[in-house]
């Protein structure tokens, strides 16, 4: 399975660009039916790398930060992998050009190329992004602003340090310096920033509204609910304990019992 494992690193690679080469004008939900659909025209055709390029690069952050540090070069050093796809004789076979056997065996090397493969693309694939998208790098609390109901790229906030935690901090540092001139970027934080805050009886409320719908729709019912709601704050309270869980646990109780009593006069068990 080596061979397979290989060539879904090449898919993953392009993947990653094609992502943000048909958002790179922030139409990607209408740029990509042709291909998404695989419909029988040319534009429904994958791009070649060529092209691909041409249009990351039309992009002014891309373009800046190529620049400096030629990801496209990266992005180039990877070109072997399109061997595996292809079945480039025995060495990019499953063997690898270290199996003699017929039979599959383990190879320590290999699975450590494929780590190492599989890094250089993730760090190519989010960095292109974030240069796309600047605001993955700014931590918010998109939660006090929005409720549950949270944009779906609130969730990158969440995984900030993880992000960076993969970029070399010389490359981290000019991503960080396009991201804070970026004027979209600038922009979109100011219109969240304007937002009014939430209350956290606001917020409250809005979860107990969408518990109460879940209920309504889930099998097992009110019962079953309040049984995995106190499970789930049990082991929270005990994979925890060096923590102030007092008012977690306060408020989960409270919420159980006035959705029981909602549940109880709709008759809901």
């Amino acid at each position: 399975m080596y061979k397979q494992n290989f060539s879904t690193l090449r898919s993953g690679l392009e993947l990653g660009l094609l992502s943000v080469y048909y958002n790179i004008n922030d139409d990607g939900h209408e740029a990509v039916k042709e291909w998404f659909y695989s419909l029988d025209s040319p534009d429904s055709n994958t791009p070649r790398a060529d092209k691909i390029w041409k249009i990351l690069l039309s992009n002014s952050n891309i373009k800046e930060y190529n620049n400096k540090f030629n990801l496209k070069s990266d992005y180039l050093s990877l070109g072997y992998l399109h061997n595996y796809v292809h079945t480039k004789g025995h060495k990019y076979s499953n063997s690898l050009d270290g199996q003699k056997g017929n039979s599959q065996v383990f190879i320590a090397s290999a699975l450590q190329e494929w780590l190492t493969t599989y890094e250089k693309i993730a760090v190519i694939v989010v960095t292109l992004h974030l240069l796309k998208y600047p605001l993955g790098l700014f931590k918010f609390d998109y939660y006090r602003k929005f409720g549950i109901d949270m944009p779906n790229f609130a969730q990158v906030s969440f995984n900030v340090s993880l992000i960076s935690s993969l970029l070399e901090a010389d490359k981290l540092e000019v991503i960080q310096n396009i991201a804070d001139k970026d004027t979209q970027t600038k922009d979109l934080l100011s219109q969240l920033n304007a937002i009014p805050a939430k209350t956290d009886n606001e917020i409250e409320e809005e979860v107990i509204e969408f518990e109460k719908d879940f209920i309504k729709r889930y099998v097992g019912g009110f019962k079953k609910w309040e049984e995995e709601q106190l499970k789930f704050m049990h082991d929270l309270i005990a994979a925890t304990e060096d923590r102030d869980n007092t008012n977690f646990k306060n408020s989960t109780l409270n919420r159980i019992e006035l959705i029981r009593k909602w549940a109880v006069e709709n008759n809901i068990s």
